[in-house]
C-alpha cells in the first residue's frame, strides 16, 4: 500500500506544473473547445479534429464537466498513478519485487515530463492498456469460466476505450492475445467476451455525442487514412524539427529510461530465460517503435507511449546501484524540468497562456458577444475556450485546410491556398455563412512556426478579410481584424 501511494505521489510531483495554469500543450485548447460541445451535437458536425471521441468524454470528465482544466490536469496525473500501480502489479509476476517498483517508479517520475503534464492521449490511454494487460492476466490466472469471461470482457472495454482515445493504441491488445495463445486455454469466448466489451464502449461512445456515426466515422478514423502524410516535406525543416523532438523528449525528459533502454539492448535482455518470458517483452518493443514512428512525424507527445516500455527494459538485467544511479538521475531530470515549467508560466513565457494570448480573449470578449463566431487560423484555439466563443469553421486546426502539412517541417509550396482541398472549401463556406465578428491571424513562430502561415500565401482568405474586416491592432503574436459594421 506504501509503495502504490509513493506511486501516487510521483505522477502527482511530475504533472505538477500543468496544477497552475489552464493551457499548457498547443492542442489542449482545441480539445476544451470541442468537449464544450460534446453533447450538443456540434462536435465533428459544426467543429471538429479527426480523433477519436473518448478522448474528449474523458476531458469532459476529468475537467468534471469542463469547470476547470487545472482539475483536468491533476485528474491526468492522479490516472497516470493508478497505471503505474497497474505496471508494478504486472511486473511482481516476472521480475523481482524491487525491480517492478523501480520500473513503475521511474515510470511515474517521467510520465507527466514531456509538455509539463498536458492533458494528451497518451497519458490516457497508456493506463489504460495496462489495465487491459491487468484483467487479461487476472482472467487467464482464474479456473472460474464466467470470470475468466468477466475478466476479458473488461480487457476488452480498456482495449476499445484506448482505441476510442487514439487509434494507434489498439496495437497493444497483441500482447494480450499472444498471452491467451501461449496459455493455451478456451480462446474463442474470452475473445468473444473482449470483443464485446470493446465495441460496446466503442459504439458507447459514440451514441452519447448525438452526432450520426457515419459523420464520427469519417471525421475521426478515415480522415486520418486518406489525407495524413501525404504532403511535401522540406527535408531540411524536417530532419532538424525531428531531432529536437527525439532530443528534449526521450535523451533528455526521459533520459534515464533512455540511458536504461540502451543498457537493456546492449545486454540482449539476459533477464530472461527463455524465449516464452522474452517474447512479450519483445512485443512491447515492437508496439511501441511503430506507435512513435507511426506517420514519421516523432512528436514529443508520442514518446509518452514508449515510457513503460523503457522503464522496464531499465531494470530487466537487474543491477540494484545501476537502477538507483538511473532513479537518482530521473529525480534531477523530473526537478529541472518543473522548475522549467514554472519559470516559464511566472515569467510570461507559456507560449500557450501568455499575457499576450490573455489580452487577445480580453478584446474578444469586449468586441463580440457569446452569440458572435470567431475565428483564430491557427495554434491558439485555447482563445475559443476562454473568450466563451464558437469558432466559425468546421476545421480549428489550419493545417486540416492545408493537406494536413505540418507547418514546421512541410515544403514551402504546400504552405499556400489549395482551393480544390474539400477541407478548404468547407472552411470557407461556413466563413461566408457565419461572418465571424473577429479574425485573428497568428503570426509568432513560436506558436508551432505560425510566421511561415503567411495571409499573402491565401489571397482567398485574404481577400474575405481586406472586403468586410478592419486591422485593429498588430503585434508580435498576430493580427487582429474586427468585421466592419456594414
Amino acid at each position: 500500500m506504501k509503495k502504490n501511494l509513493v506511486l501516487i505521489a510521483l505522477t502527482l510531483w511530475s504533472g505538477i506544473p500543468s496544477f497552475f495554469t489552464p493551457f499548457v500543450h498547443t492542442d489542449e485548447g482545441g480539445w476544451a473547445t470541442l468537449a464544450k460541445g460534446l453533447f450538443t451535437g456540434e462536435i465533428y458536425h459544426d467543429f471538429t479534429d479527426h480523433k477519436p471521441p473518448l478522448l474528449f468524454i474523458v476531458h469532459w470528465l476529468f475537467s468534471f464537466g469542463e469547470t476547470s482544466l487545472q482539475i483536468l490536469h491533476f485528474s491526468t496525473a492522479l490516472w497516470l498513478g493508478l497505471g503505474a500501480m497497474g505496471l508494478y502489479w504486472i511486473l511482481q509476476k516476472y521480475l523481482s519485487e524491487k525491480a517492478a517498483f523501480f520500473a513503475a517508479a521511474l515510470f511515474a517520475i517521467l510520465s507527466g515530463l514531456i509538455e509539463g503534464g498536458a492533458y494528451l492521449p497518451e497519458r490516457i490511454y497508456i493506463p489504460l492498456a495496462i489495465f487491459m494487460v491487468v484483467c487479461a492476466m487476472k482472467g487467464l490466472e482464474t479456473s472460474s469460466l464466467k470470470k475468466r469471461l468477466l475478466w476479458f470482457f473488461v480487457a476488452g472495454i480498456c482495449a476499445g476505450s484506448a482505441a476510442c482515445l487514439k487509434q494507434p493504441a489498439l496495437l497493444f491488445i497483441s500482447i494480450p492475445v499472444y498471452m491467451m495463445i501461449q496459455s493455451r486455454k478456451e480462446f474463442f469466448l474470452p475473445f468473444f467476451a473482449a470483443a464485446i466489451g470493446g465495441l460496446g464502449i466503442t459504439f458507447g461512445s459514440w451514441a452519447v455525442l448525438r452526432v450520426p456515426f457515419h459523420i464520427i466515422w469519417q471525421e475521426s478514423y478515415l480522415a486520418n487514412f486518406t489525407y495524413m502524410q501525404f504532403h511535401q516535406v522540406n527535408a531540411a525543416f524536417q530532419s532538424t524539427e525531428i531531432m529536437k523532438r527525439i532530443v528534449a523528449a526521450f535523451m533528455v525528459l526521459s533520459m534515464p529510461v533512455f540511458i536504461g533502454g540502451l543498457r537493456c539492448l546492449f545486454l540482449r535482455f539476459k533477464n530472461f530465460k527463455n524465449l516464452n518470458k522474452a517474447f512479450p517483452m519483445i512485443l512491447l518493443f515492437m508496439v511501441t517503435l511503430i506507435i512513435v514512428s507511426l506517420g514519421r512525424r516523432f512528436y514529443e507527445t508520442y514518446f509518452i507511449a514508449a515510457l513503460p516500455c523503457f522503464a522496464i527494459m531499465t531494470v530487466l538485467y537487474f543491477n540494484e546501484k545501476f537502477v538507483e544511479r538511473m532513479m537518482q538521475l530521473a529525480v534531477i531530470v523530473s526537478v529541472s524540468a518543473n522548475t522549467y515549467y514554472f519559470t516559464m508560466q511566472f515569467t510570461d513565457r507559456n507560449k500557450n497562456w501568455d499575457s499576450k494570448i490573455q489580452a487577445l480573449v480580453s478584446d474578444i470578449q469586449k468586441d463580440s458577444s457569446p452569440e458572435d463566431r470567431i475565428w483564430i487560423n491557427h495554434n491558439l484555439q485555447s482563445v475559443y475556450y476562454a473568450a466563451n466563443r464558437k469558432p466559425a469553421v468546421k476545421y480549428i486546426y489550419f493545417q486540416h485546410s492545408i493537406g494536413y502539412a505540418d507547418p514546421c517541417t512541410a515544403a514551402d509550396e504546400q504552405l499556400v491556398e489549395h482551393p480544390d482541398y474539400e477541407n478548404f472549401q468547407t472552411n470557407l463556406k461556413m466563413l461566408n455563412e457565419y461572418k465571424p465578428k473577429i479574425i485573428f491571424w497568428t503570426q509568432r513562430p513560436r506558436n508551432t512556426c505560425a510566421d511561415r502561415i503567411k495571409l499573402e500565401n491565401f489571397p482567398i482568405f485574404k481577400k474575405f478579410i481586406e472586403d468586410s474586416y478592419t486591422k485593429k491592432w498588430e503585434n508580435k503574436l498576430g493580427t487582429y481584424y474586427l468585421r466592419n459594421p456594414s
